[in-house]
Parts: C-alpha cells; structure tokens; sequence
C-alpha cells in the first residue's frame, strides 16, 4: 500500500500529496470531489456516478480532512458533503498527473 509522508492544502486551490515513494500528487478540491466514491455520490447497486461536475460548487474547499487508521482520509466539503472516505490506493490510482494518467490509460488499454 502507498502511503502518504504528508498531506497539505495548496493556496486554498488542491489538496498536495507526497507519497512515501517521492511521488507527489496535486489534487484540485473539485476534483477530489467529483471523484467521491461515497453511496451518495456512486450508486450502491449499478456503480453509476450520482455527482456531477456541473453539481459542484465552483469554489468548493474541504472544511476538514481527518484520518482515518492509517489506510484513508475523510474529507468534510463546504457544500455540506462529508461521507466520502478517501482511502490511500484510491487517492494514488486516481492521481491527475500526467505520467499516472498515462499508465492508468495504458493498463485500461491492455485490459480491453
């Protein structure tokens, strides 16, 4: 399991993250958002997403980031979300930077 060295706010625009194995990751509030794996934001049964970008506050922020064990974070929204749970392997798999975009679309290639 990757694991974060450090988590922290950037200009009130992202979430940083610096894993362990040096990898740094920047995730925009929006972003993290949209990418709720929480049942009010993917349906239970049919995995269909429920969020929409288009729902999310333009200026959206987390109001809070919790740990939670040392496998996640929770992450309370100022638009009242709060369920979601972040955990560290979905944090990594669904980094925005370009070099882990490229894997994950080369692995989602062989795979079909």
């Amino acid at each position: 399991m990757d694991i974060p060295s450090e988590i922290a706010p950037v200009e009130n625009r992202a979430v940083r993250i610096l894993w362990q194995d040096g990898h740094e990751s920047l995730y925009p509030y929006a972003y993290l958002r949209e990418n709720c794996g929480c049942a009010e934001c993917i349906h239970e049964w049919t995995g269909e997403k429920l969020i929409t970008k288009d729902r999310i506050p333009p200026d959206i922020r987390p109001v809070s980031v919790t740990a939670v064990g040392n496998y996640a974070v929770s992450i309370r929204f100022s638009d009242g979300h709060g369920t979601g749970v972040y955990s560290f392997d979905l944090l990594k798999r669904i980094c925005p930077c370009t070099a882990c975009r490229a894997v994950a679309s080369s692995s989602s290639r062989a795979r079909a």
